[in-house]
């Protein structure tokens, strides 16, 4: 034990003795063993590639330390330390422990496993396009992950599908629109534990409905929605209905356009199918229509004066009798007052006189005019023996062309569905009418219409004689009639 103790000498020669004594100080000294050494791996089934955690576990207080791994690495000198084995396989790793007494050696074999395959790199391809994807219309869903895998796992809102004929892809069809979200599930084809599951969300879109199409024709030339003249562009523009109209195709007779507005010229009198064909990404609908085109050259100017006499004050009617179709129209009444652009106007002379009537026919082919005199007479005083002249009617109408103009055969042609105004422009119409009746018969079966001006549409293609009979108050009877064509 360590201490201070007493320590006594005694010495004696035989014959006396003598000792002394004197405090020694003692210390311990107690000497350890060499270490004996151990240590510990995590984890404790290492793969290759992966780190794995050497500690030392030696006892009695080792100082130094020297790791070798087994596979030619190198060594480590602390008393923690890790390690990678690049490779699999059996790998003698010895650990010495030293102290200043002595040192150990501990060698423990270790299993390195093969590294883990990684999952699949799961992928997937949907058709249509975005735009495309739509309610109740089948989508193409196709596998597209690399590498050897099983056939693909399809994971639908409304339940899963494989597919059935050894291909990597499935049709789907989702009745409402929204988002939903799809999953795929693959494995490796060596290794069907070894799987992996992507999902994406896709937006079904709401269905749509064909287009409407319908369409107008504009320009110098066009006389009406059914007819237009040769020879000058025709503007053709589109007016259907319908959601994200994306195409166009007209064929115009025998010429080709596309666009949602076109235009073409027609050289040739007759009929021309005009049919526009308009597309969304439901389709494409079709509309048709029959155009009559007629053949124009410059207006022949021409109109019919009001029957005689001309009373000072009273309204009388001017017809525009202008062959070649014309579309615009100027008078002048010769009295200085305001001109008009109707093409049947009527007109009020304040005043007696002779006045010198002109009237300027135009069409895109050019102008024409015509002159003429009426004679305007003061308005007699009335009296009590004055009778009303017979009943001589006298039909003008307001919506009709000429057929064939110039020839000798000229028709006045109506088209179906489009009103045509009639009228009696007689001496009785435009100064006698108190008492007067007009019945107008149109050749149609259809029934008779009452007035000095009426109207009419007809329905059916064919020929018709429009007929009015006049009876005037003091009971005079006379009739007109005007032969038609309705195309």
């Amino acid at each position: 034990m360590t201490g201070t103790d007493p320590v006594k000498l005694q010495v004696s020669d035989g014959r006396s003795t003598d000792e002394t004594t004197q405090s020694v100080y003692v210390k311990a000294v107690v000497t350890e063993p060499a270490p004996v050494a151990n240590f510990i791996i995590s984890p404790s089934k290492p793969v290759a590639g992966a780190i794995v955690l050497f500690g030392d576990r030696s006892t009695n207080n080792p100082t130094k330390w020297r790791w070798d791994f087994g596979d030619r690495t190198g060594a480590e000198t602390t008393p923690t330390t890790s390690h990678t084995f690049a490779t699999a396989g059996t790998f003698a790793v010895t650990l010495t422990a030293t102290n200043a007494v002595g040192s150990d050696t501990k060698t423990v074999n270790v299993e390195v496993s093969p590294s883990p395959k990684a999952p699949p790199v799961a992928s997937f391809a949907v058709r249509p396009a975005p735009v495309d994807r739509l309610a109740g219309k089948p989508l193409t869903f196709e596998d597209t992950t690399p590498g050897a895998v099983t056939a693909p796992l399809w994971i639908f809102p409304d339940g899963d599908q494989a597919p059935t004929d050894g291909s990597r892809r499935v049709i789907h069809t989702f009745p409402t629109p929204g988002p939903v979200t799809v999953s795929m599930r693959v494995c490796w084809a060596d290794d069907r534990a070894n799987c992996t599951t992507m999902s994406e969300t896709i937006v079904i879109l709401r269905a749509l409905s064909l287009p409407v199409p319908s369409f107008v024709m504009s320009g110098p030339g066009v006389i009406n929605q059914q007819s237009a003249a040769a020879g000058i562009p025709i503007t053709f523009t589109d007016t259907s209905t319908g959601e994200q109209l994306q195409s166009w195709k007209w064929v115009i007779g025998n010429q080709a356009r596309s666009g949602r507005e076109v235009k073409a010229t027609i050289d040739a009198g007759g009929e021309v199918a005009v049919l526009l064909t308009v597309g969304n990404p439901a389709g494409e609908k079709p509309v048709a229509r029959v155009i009559r085109i007629v053949a124009t050259n410059p207006p022949v100017a021409a109109f019919g004066l009001p029957p005689s006499p001309v009373l000072a004050g009273t309204s009388v009617s001017f017809v525009d009798r202008s062959t070649g179709s014309p579309t615009a129209w100027r008078w002048d009444f010769g009295d200085s007052t305001a001109t008009s652009s109707e093409q049947n106007p009527a007109h009020v002379y304040a005043t007696a006189g002779t006045y010198a009537v002109s009237l300027v026919a135009t069409n895109a082919s050019g102008t024409s005019q015509a002159n003429a005199t009426v004679g305007v007479s003061a308005t007699p005083a009335p009296t009590a023996t004055t009778a009303a002249p017979a009943a001589a009617p006298r039909i003008q109408a307001i919506g009709l062309s000429l057929e064939n103009p110039g020839s000798g055969s000229a028709a006045l042609v109506a088209p179906r569905g489009v009103e045509v105004r009639f009228f009696d422009v007689s001496n009785v119409a435009s100064t006698l009418t108190a008492g007067t009746t007009w019945v107008w018969d149109f050749g149609d079966a259809s029934a008779p219409a009452t007035g000095a001006t009426t109207s009419h549409v007809y329905t059916v293609a064919g020929r018709y004689t429009v007929k009015v009979t006049v009876t005037t108050r003091t009971g005079g009877v006379g009739s007109d009639q005007l032969p038609i064509k309705v195309v």
